[in-house]
């Protein structure tokens, strides 16, 4: 039988790397930096064995190479680093790897950004809106886009407290679009928030010079459609000190507010401001609130010598005239105007002065023969003024297959006219050539409330101004109106 060799005498060879056999004992340095080559293994198949495992070349640090490339020997041992003449950094890489990365977080807010806008509905937006920074224009436009068309519905609707919040947030979203500012103030306006109409038009004024006059025009609309007089007058007179090109255009407002008000609390902050007026202007003014010492024949005496620089002086003259009961005097001034009026203009204010103590058929005829064959937007528009003026009942249907279904601002002044004189059927047929239905707020009102249901219409259809100016009421010279303070100075 063959007996093997001890086990401790082989284990002791292998330590001691001796070939002899004989058993040595190792030493402490190598007991501590090296490992066993044969680890007693515990199998559940039998006794324990001896497994052989490769030695870790610890006298070798230059192992540790691949994890730091830097490693070498120096004279304090080896060491993992390196010397800055010898270090070269890419700053291109890191720079583009930095620029990709904010590139990525930038592309990614802006989706999401983009997203949430389309989330809530904004389908003008549009994603390079969003992405580039030189869109904000474009995507602030988009955004009161938005907002419009949301009021614009509302409108429809009548809903007009969601019109105005839907028009605040469009105007807070793009400030230049001063078209939504000028919509919102006139929706103030109409829904009675005079103070916040009056602000956003102020602000308007100040920092659009460009469109001012635009500004200023829509302003003088919206008080004369809510029939605040003397905010109309203030407005006149500030236009005509401050554009000396359009100051003849505010004179009919100033006159006319003058002429409704009949107040003398509203005189303006400079009473020289009258005497820079033309003579014309002046003695309209005169003829709107006369002084209570002045009698009806020096009156008249006065607004007929007087020498009128426009037509629309010349207009107005005679329609001053003409609803102060004096007829004669009107025809008068008609006749002295003629060649500043034209032809038509004379006939209308003819027409006018006669209608008023004619008999209604007689009025009818007159009526059908001033009417041209095809007459144009704004005689229509005259024509439908002076009809109001003289409150009296004329044959519309003719003088409506004589425009065109698609100038919307001639069918709604018949529209007007029709309603005031309870021509129920044709208002039905002009609302329908308006693409409207015959429903509320459009009928089933009498005719003296159509000066204030008016405030509500005009947001919807296109009144036009010469309709406005003769809806505004001017007493009698019977009635003594109270003169302005200023017309004193």
């Amino acid at each position: 039988m063959k007996i093997s060799r001890p086990v401790g005498w082989t284990l002791g060879a292998f330590w001691s790397g001796s070939s002899t056999g004989t058993p040595t004992k190792p030493t402490s340095a190598s007991a501590e930096s090296l490992e066993p080559a044969v680890r007693p293994k515990a199998t559940l198949a039998g006794p324990t064995k001896l497994v052989a495992k490769r030695p870790f070349d610890l006298d070798r640090p230059d192992r540790f190479r691949h994890v730091c490339p830097a490693l070498h020997l120096t004279s304090d041992g080896w060491r993992c680093r390196l010397s800055a003449s010898a270090v070269r950094p890419y700053w291109g890489r890191a720079f583009l790897v930095y620029l990709l990365v904010e590139l990525s977080i930038y592309t990614v807010g802006a989706t999401a950004w983009f997203a949430s806008f389309r989330l809530r509905g904004f389908a003008q937006v549009t994603w390079l809106d969003c992405v580039i920074p030189g869109r904000q224009d474009q995507l602030n436009h988009a955004r009161a886009a938005h907002f419009r068309q949301r009021a614009q519905h509302a409108m429809d609707q009548r809903d007009f407290r969601t019109a105005t919040l839907a028009l605040s947030s469009g105007y807070s979203a793009c400030l230049s679009c001063w078209e939504d500012g000028v919509t919102l103030a006139r929706l103030y306006e109409q829904t009675g928030h005079y103070a916040a109409s009056e602000d956003i038009f102020q602000i308007l004024l100040t920092h659009t010079p460009a469109v001012r006059a635009t500004v200023a025009l829509a302003q003088h609309d919206a008080l004369l459609l809510s029939q605040r007089y003397t905010s109309l007058i203030d407005l006149s007179w500030r236009e005509i000190a401050g554009t000396d090109s359009a100051a003849a255009a505010w004179i009919v407002p100033l006159v006319l507010a003058t002429a409704a008000e009949n107040t003398s609390t509203h005189a303006p902050s400079n009473p020289g401001r009258l005497r820079q007026l033309p003579l014309g202007a002046r003695t309209l003014l005169i003829l709107a609130a006369p002084p209570p010492e002045m009698s009806a024949a020096e009156l008249r005496a006065r607004a007929l010598a007087a020498r009128l620089d426009s037509p629309g002086e010349s207009q107005l003259r005679w329609r001053l005239l003409l609803q102060r009961s004096d007829r004669q005097a009107a025809l008068s001034a008609d006749l002295q105007d003629q060649d500043s009026l034209g032809v038509f203009e004379t006939a209308l204010a003819r027409w006018a002065a006669i209608a008023l103590e004619t008999a209604a058929d007689q009025v009818a005829m007159l009526w059908e023969e001033l009417i041209p064959v095809q007459p144009s937007s704004l005689q229509v528009e005259r024509l439908s003024a002076t009809a109001l003026l003289t409150n009296r009942h004329v044959p519309l249907a003719s003088l409506r297959l004589g425009i065109s279904p698609t100038d919307k601002s001639s069918v709604a002044a018949l529209w007007v006219l029709a309603s005031f004189q309870g021509q129920e059927n044709l208002a039905d047929q002009l609302l329908g050539d308006l693409g409207y239905d015959p429903e509320e707020p459009f009928r089933g009102f009498p005719a003296g409330k159509l000066r204030e249901r008016l405030k509500i219409i005009a947001m919807l259809l296109p009144i036009p101004r010469q309709v406005h100016y003769a809806l505004i009421p001017i007493g009698p010279r019977d009635h003594a109106p109270r003169r302005p303070a200023y017309l004193n100075r």
